[in-house]
């Protein structure tokens, strides 16, 4: 055989077993979770019939009080908020609740790894000397585990620098730290 067709052997075994794994440890979970995404479905039904209510009486309300135009623009951007909170919560509920749920049970599959929601040190990404500096930043997920004893950090995030109009983007995408001992490591493929 050659290594595209042993590749393919090792590929179809990884998904044969995936799917066993799915079947006895997450099948009854995403059986739960569709309860929970029908739940979060009817909640957003709700929440949008509750934003057409807001939006319609305080366009009214606006209409016929004659308060100065500043105050005006408040009351509507005021209930633009709501509505939008309103719109985005049952989404971003579920999402947490999935993550909550599963990631740790899917990245088990792979070894010891977990699903967290931390950072690579801002001290690591200074010393690296890759990104500039930055103001603040935003964390999506992050993933933490040990393979072939080699420690593995994943984050996705954005760095932003400065504020407001004035605000930049200098990083948007994936840190990887890799740790280990370079004594013991060893970069030949599996035979």
């Amino acid at each position: 055989m050659n290594n595209l067709e042993d590749y393919y052997i090792k590929l179809q075994k990884i998904q044969d077993d995936f799917k066993l794994f799915y079947d006895k440890h997450l099948y009854n979970d995403y059986i739960e979770l569709e309860k929970q995404r029908k739940h979060y479905l009817f909640i957003l039904a709700k929440n949008v019939c509750i934003s057409i209510i807001l939006i319609f009486f305080g366009m009214l309300f606006i209409e016929y009080v004659n308060w100065h135009e500043d105050v005006e623009e408040f009351i509507a951007s005021f209930i633009l908020l709501v509505c939008l909170f309103l719109l985005l919560n049952p989404f971003m509920a579920f999402e947490k609740k999935t993550k909550d749920t599963v990631m740790d049970k899917i990245l088990s599959f792979f070894g010891n790894f977990e699903y967290a929601k931390s950072f690579i040190n801002n001290d690591v990404i200074k010393k690296s000397e890759l990104i500039s500096d930055y103001t603040s930043k935003h964390i999506d997920d992050e993933v933490c585990g040990v393979y072939n004893n080699v420690k593995i950090d994943v984050s996705e995030a954005e760095l932003i620098i400065g504020s407001g109009k004035h605000r930049s983007t200098v990083f948007d995408g994936v840190f990887i730290l890799l740790d280990f001992n370079k004594n013991k490591l060893n970069l030949q493929s599996e035979k």
